[in-house]
This record gives structure tokens, sequence and C-alpha cells, in this order.
């Protein structure tokens, strides 16, 4: 069943923004979305990008490169029953629960290998080793999964072809490798038996996904147009002629991504499926720029398998998904390139580059969770870009983004943005716009660490943390607590950067990045931060030789808060994980657990917990270690 479906065009243009310093200078209209009028102009828009994007694609052939489609992308839960203590994915918002490799309850582990979801019964007081319960061969690339109780949500690549293999009646008319997103949602309760129930799919490829409560939130992203590559033996103008004339007999039906949906009352029953488009009048476009991308958020209850999936599409390049539990926002950030006068002027040389990033900024697109899905509230727009997620924040009911500049000498900012909806009356809204869905910049601090790159940002309450790093690593702490006159309170220098904050209470945060010397070693840091005005450095650990996939992936640190330990999976001359002792006054490195498996050690990519145990992840095992001896207590091979 396919309930009411929105269609939003967030379309994004280079050439509508310049950036000076921290001011849009020049810009041709404002950021929020409007409605299109009708199909067909709706139709002719989409033809007319899909145009362009084929002229792109043109320039970058006689230039050499391929062109990419989607553009810049700054690329990101419990169950069970009981008393025994588990982990959740290390999540950035409490309540707000993301998809990995690798989910537990306070009895399994779930995991995913290759094509394969495993199921392993975890180490009790009556079961010394683990047991695999069940293993499930899954369709297509499977990617990330979410677990919320009795169901879990599996995401996996699949195709055209399984689409027209489930929805033959309803299929859209696609090409057969045409990327399409599945989520897979299996009933649990009998960990030896799983079944599927529901089968939700988009057009396109993942983005994120996260769960706030029963719904699922899956974001996929598709092209516009379908050929990104002039052929070798065609000429590019008699190919752009072709492409345009097939461009224009396509129907809108073809541009469109399509969204399907199953639901299975039980596993000898014959599944309702449907299938369709959005329509056409509930479709917005931004009143600014262009793009060559679609993104939905696809929403759908685990539980209820009948309750409709609803469905909202934008339009546009490059996005940063972020999740409260009220809200979802969307970052979609241009760059401003001009052409290269002097080449002595830039800093790096490339053989083949004509141009260089002058500016950047960001719409960040604001959609409330309803029980209906994502609906469209406002947008806002900052300079600069986002670094990652942990950039954007909502709290209040206001949007707080931290940027950094294209170019480093006007460093960072920071911005809290609102649109006036639940404070019209508010003394503090200076500057607020009649339209709501105008997000105005009602509170900034601009020029953080002029020079210096961006490197880590946490959001904690009424607190920002920004780490910055030229040669050494400015901790800044910012007090948001007056919305209109966000202000720095204090700044800590140590040597290397912090890549991820993580904190462990309300005063203290634990990090880990780099120790700044040319090879990069990992280094992990503990803060105080209970004096705003003056942060300090508990202490540094640097492990000379390793490196860490924490920094690039939060997921992948694991905080265990009743055990006060701290792992966090290492390579270098071998894979480990590698545990720290953590107490409010002292961080010191305890053992490590190096992850046997045919005489060789694999990278370990993941943690999770159950009971006294300590479930680590590589590509080849899962291995438990008991958290009181932290020595490894059983291995199971894949």
């Amino acid at each position: 069943m396919l309930g009411k479906q929105n269609i939003i065009f967030a379309l994004l243009s280079l050439s509508a923004i310049a950036i000076t310093g921290c001011e849009l200078e020049t810009v041709t209209g404002a950021p929020e979305l409007i409605p299109f009028e009708s199909c067909s102009q709706l139709e002719n828009h989409v033809q007319l990008e899909a145009i362009n994007t084929t002229r792109l694609v043109v320039e970058e052939h006689e230039n050499g490169q391929t062109y990419e489609p989607f553009g810049f992308v700054n690329a990101s839960t419990a169950g069970g029953s009981g008393s025994v203590e588990f982990s959740s994915t290390n999540n950035q918002e409490e309540g707000v629960h993301e998809s990995d490799i690798v989910q537990a309850d306070s009895t399994h582990l779930f995991t995913l290998r290759g094509d394969r979801l495993f199921i392993i019964s975890a180490i009790t007081a009556n079961q010394r080793e683990m047991e695999t319960d069940s293993i499930i061969d899954l369709p297509g690339d499977p990617i990330e999964m979410i677990l919320e109780g009795n169901r879990l949500v599996v995401f996996s690549r699949t195709g055209q072809s399984e689409v027209l293999s489930r929805y033959a009646n309803v299929a859209a008319d696609r090409p057969n490798d045409n990327p399409v997103l599945t989520a897979l949602v299996y009933d649990v309760s009998d960990r030896s038996n799983p079944e599927m129930i529901r089968e939700v799919s988009a057009d396109g490829q993942f983005v994120a996904a996260r769960r706030v409560d029963d719904k699922v939130y899956m974001v996929a992203r598709s092209a516009l147009a379908s050929n990104f590559e002039v052929p070798e033996e065609e000429d590019p103008d008699e190919w752009l002629m072709r492409e345009t004339d097939r461009i224009g007999d396509e129907t809108f039906d073809s541009w469109m991504p399509y969204v399907y949906n199953i639901s299975y009352e039980n596993a000898n029953s014959t599944p309702d499926a449907t299938g369709g488009r959005p329509s056409c009048t509930s479709a917005y476009r931004s009143q600014t720029a262009s793009g060559t991308s679609a993104l939905a958020i696809v929403s759908f209850d685990v539980i209820n398998v009948e309750v409709d999936v609803e469905t909202t599409t934008i339009f546009g390049d490059g996005t940063l998904v972020y999740a409260s539990t009220d809200a979802i926002l969307l970052a979609q950030t241009n760059f401003i390139a001009d052409e290269i006068e002097d080449p002595e002027d830039v800093a790096f040389n490339l053989e083949e580059q004509q141009e260089v990033i002058t500016g950047a900024a960001t719409d960040i697109h604001r959609f409330d969770l309803e029980s209906a899905g994502a609906r469209y509230r406002s947008s806002g727009r900052v300079p600069g870009f986002a670094l990652n997620v942990f950039a954007l924040d909502e709290h209040n009911d206001q949007v707080r983004v931290v940027t950094h500049e294209a170019t480093d000498l006007d460093g960072s900012n920071l911005f809290i943005l609102d649109d006036g909806q639940n404070q019209q009356n508010d003394p503090l809204m200076l500057g607020s716009s009649t339209s709501n869905t105008t997000m105005d910049i009602v509170g900034r601090v601009t020029e953080i660490a002029p020079t210096e790159d961006l490197f880590g940002v946490r959001f904690m309450d009424e607190f920002a943390y920004v780490v910055t790093f030229e040669q050494t690593d400015p901790l800044w702490v910012i007090d948001l607590s007056n919305s209109s006159q966000p202000r720095v309170r204090g700044e800590l220098e140590v040597p290397g950067w912090s890549s991820y904050l993580h904190p462990i209470s309300n005063d203290r945060l634990l990090a880990v990045g780099e120790d700044g010397e040319w090879d990069g070693d990992l280094k992990v840091s503990l803060f105080d931060v209970s004096n705003p005005d003056r942060p300090t450095a508990v202490n540094e650990l640097v492990s000379w030789g390793y490196q860490s996939l924490a920094l690039e992936d939060h997921r992948a640190f694991r905080y265990l808060e009743s055990s006060q330990l701290l792992a966090v999976p290492v390579s270098g001359r071998d894979h480990r994980i590698q545990f720290y002792n953590v107490t409010s006054n002292s961080l010191t490195e305890s053992t490590s657990f190096m992850q046997n498996v045919t005489g060789a050690t694999a990278p370990i990519l993941r943690s999770y917990q159950i009971g006294d145990y300590l479930y680590v992840y590589s590509t080849a095992a899962v291995s438990a270690v008991n958290l009181n001896s932290l020595l490894g207590s059983d291995t199971l091979s894949f």
C-alpha cells in the first residue's frame, strides 16, 4: 500500500550564489521550496534539468574527465527483553537509531556477511559458546540494518529485475540495471526461523536510514538522467543531440522515482503488492537552483505492516542527512568554482586543473516527522559547507549548524536558524521572516580559527564543541544558551586533532583523532569541559603506528559506561581492538584483543556488548571477549 506521496525539488546551481567572507553576497532567490502548479510544468522542468546534465557530461568528456552524477556529498538499536545489558548502535542522537552492519539485543547478535544474515545466540550461564541460530540468504547486496524489538530491517541494493519479478503489474519502465534500494522487514520472534513480513523498495541508491520509535525512514538517491558517459566511438556533439531528442520524447513517468511495497500476512499468504510515483500537485521546487538527482525519504511502520508507506522526494545534488526525534534535516552544499587566472597562485598543482573553489553555501531543508511521514516545513541558507552529520543539530525547535568556508582564510562559523513557527512572540527572534517556510539566521559566531581546517563538531544541549587544526588542535567551547548571541567561552590547544567527540557525561568528552605528526598516529583523548571558559585535557594517549576506523565512522567507537571501558578498533602492524580504562579524572591504556583466524588477524569493524561479553565483529569472524578479564572466550568464523 502506498499512501500520500510528496515530492520536493531542491534544485541547486553553482552560478546562483557568490560568497564573500561570511556573507551571502548574491542570491537570486529565497531558499524555501514552492509547489509546482501542474504535471506539465513539473515535466518541463525535469526535462530541462536532464538536458542540462547531458551538456555537463559532454563538457566533462571534452576535458578528459567522467561526469559524477551526484556531485559533492558529505557522506551518514535495541530490542529484546530482560535485564541483560546490551549495546545499540553508537547513535548521534538519543531516541534516533541509526542503521549498521551489526545489531544486538539481550540474547542475540545479528550480523551481515556478504549476501547473508547471521543470527547468533550469545553466551549465557547455560551456554558457554556462541551458536548460529539461523543463516538467511538475502536478495541483492545487503548494506546495513536496523533492529526494533522482534523486527529486523535489512537494507539491500537490488535492481529493476527484482522489481519486475515482484511488481510486474505496477513496475515502472526502467533499464534492468536501474538501481533500487529495498528494505526487507523480518519478524525475528523465532530466531531460528525468521519470516519476511514486508518489503519496501525505492528507485535509487542507499544514502541513510534512521528509526524513531516504530517508524523507519530510509533515504534513497536516484539520478535524473540515465546516461553519464559519452561512448568512445561516438562524436560528443552527435551524442548530445541524440540524448536531447531522447529526453524530449521521454514521459514524465520516466523521471520520477517509484516506490513499492509488499506486505505478507503470513508465510503462506498471497502478498499485497503496490507501487507508484508521487503526485504532481504535491511537488515542490527550489526558487534558486538546479540539480541532477532525486532523493526520496521513504517512511514505513515496522510493527504494523498494514500502515501505508509515505514518501517525500527531493531533487538536488549532494546531501547530508540528520535526524532528531522530531525532524529530518537535509543539508545540500553548492561550491563556487572560478577559473584559474594564474596557476602559480594555486597551492596545489594538477595538470588538468582549470578551476579553483572560491566559495560555498549550504541550504538546509527541515522536515517534521509526523504520523503521515516527513512533512516539509522550512528552509534556510548559511555560508560555507557542513563537515559531516555531526555539524548539524536540532534543539528546542531551532536548527544549529557549524560550517567551514571553502577557503581557509575565513575559518569556520556557527549558525542558529529559526523559522519562528513555535516562537512567533519571542523577543529574541530578531529579524524573523514573515514567511514561516523560511529559517532565518538568528544567532552566529563567525571566523572561528581563520586559516585552520575544521575537523570535528559535537553539539551537547546548550554547548557546541568544535575542533580545528593547523599545527595544533584547538578545542573550542561555544555557549549556545542565548540563541541570539552565541559566544566562544573557551579554547584549548593541544598537539594533533580530533575528528570524533563522544560525551560520556555533562562535562567530559572522549575524542579520537591523530597526533598531528607526519605519520598521523591514532590519538585518544579525554577532555574536561566542566569549566567552559577553561577546558582542559585530562590525558592523551598515542598509539604509534596505528590508525582507527572510528576516525571516519563513529559506529566503530564503543564506550561501555557500566564497565568504564572504551573499545576502539585499530589497524597498523596488525588488527586488534584496543581497550582503555576511563574515569572522570583518568584515561589509561588497558590490554588489547587480537582476533586470530586461520593464522592471521582481520580488520575489526564493530563491537557490541551483550551481558558480560563484548562481541567483536571483523571481516572474518565474531569473537566474544569477557569484559571482566578482557580475554577472548569464543570465536565463530563465517
